[in-house]
């Protein structure tokens, strides 16, 4: 099948890992590249999706493969379907907190996958027809246990690490942390978290954060690899990628809850979850003090993962759901 994927082929973001299972599953994989920065000043957004239009008379593809996509116009898909025989599917990854946007473009896609599963009958309101949930995966090839030089573990090791980026919430959560060995590692940290917060002590690398494998090592050194989603304590629906790719390499995830979870992984066996900071805390202390069983968890996580949540698993459901319909 010819796929033309519309992301940015940025390694270790979406796109890429869908590109690479593509592939891997012996379809004709074609980018466009839709990031506005490589589009001079002087050339608009107008004239980046009539770049994109032109490359699907060229390449006449079966699916044209959107990832999120908010520099491609509605109309773009519409003339795009209008004038072609083919499937126009996206995958949006910033639910909850991107669906005032996402809702308005869903309805100009055959198929809208979204990562929050609450969200499928606003979908619908909105004039979707076809709306999936879609959880994020691993690369296995990628995230994996990774073997660590003596001077990298004793700079990146840690009972709880965090990688993500800041936001008031994570900071909230992670104030209340101090008094462990946590180190937090992301893009914001430095310049949000002012200096007589005791968080501050606590932040570490350089405000791009760290990526590909450099993350790795950071979560193959911890002990605990915390996950906390951008909208804890205001939705108990939506996921992350950080679920997949800290169980893909082998650690132990200490997640807060989101109603999807248990249908993914199994909940005290294969990943640890909290609902609250107190519990958070409680959770911590309980699993710094059982390393077997702590263990024990990381290695049933990546044992699921790798059997139900990589990217090749992910192409596969939707491909088959295209081919469905």
């Amino acid at each position: 099948m010819r796929i033309l994927v519309a992301t940015p082929p940025t390694p270790y973001r979406l796109g890429w890992y869908c590109q690479r299972a593509l592939e891997k599953l012996g379809h004709s994989v074609e980018i466009f590249d839709f990031d506005r920065k490589f589009f001079p000043p002087w050339k608009s957004q107008f004239k980046l999706n009539q770049r994109l239009i032109e490359r699907v008379s060229q390449s006449q593809p079966d699916i044209i493969f959107v990832t999120k996509g908010k520099n491609i116009l509605p109309e773009t898909i519409s003339a795009i379907r209008q004038k072609h025989k083919l499937i126009a599917m996206n995958w949006w990854p910033d639910d909850p907190y991107g669906f005032p946007f996402s809702k308005r473009i869903a309805p100009y896609y055959d198929y809208y996958f979204t990562n929050d599963s609450a969200l499928i009958n606003g979908y619908k309101k909105a004039g979707a027809k076809n709306v999936h949930f879609l959880p994020f995966a691993c690369d296995p090839e990628i995230h994996r246990r990774i073997h660590l030089s003596d001077g990298e573990r004793e700079s990146l090791s840690s009972d709880i690490c965090f990688v993500g980026q800041w936001n008031p919430i994570r900071q909230e959560v992670l104030e209340n942390l101090t008094d462990f060995d946590l180190k937090v590692w992301g893009p914001g940290w430095k310049k949000k978290v002012g200096k007589r917060s005791k968080l501050r002590k606590k932040i570490f690398g350089t405000d791009s954060g760290p990526y590909g494998e450099d993350m790795i090592k950071i979560y193959s050194s911890a002990k605990i690899v915390l996950n906390i989603h951008l909208w804890f304590g205001e939705n108990e629906d939506g996921i992350n990628m950080r679920l997949f790719e800290a169980t893909g390499c082998g650690a132990f995830l200490l997640s807060d809850w989101k109603k999807e979870i248990p249908e993914l992984f199994d909940v005290g066996g294969e990943i640890a979850c909290y609902s609250s900071v107190s519990d958070l805390r409680r959770s911590i202390e309980y699993y710094l003090n059982n390393d077997r069983k702590r263990q024990a968890i990381a290695e049933k996580g990546q044992e699921r993962s790798y059997r139900d949540h990589t990217y090749l698993h992910r192409m596969e459901e939707a491909l088959r759901i295209v081919g469905d319909g």
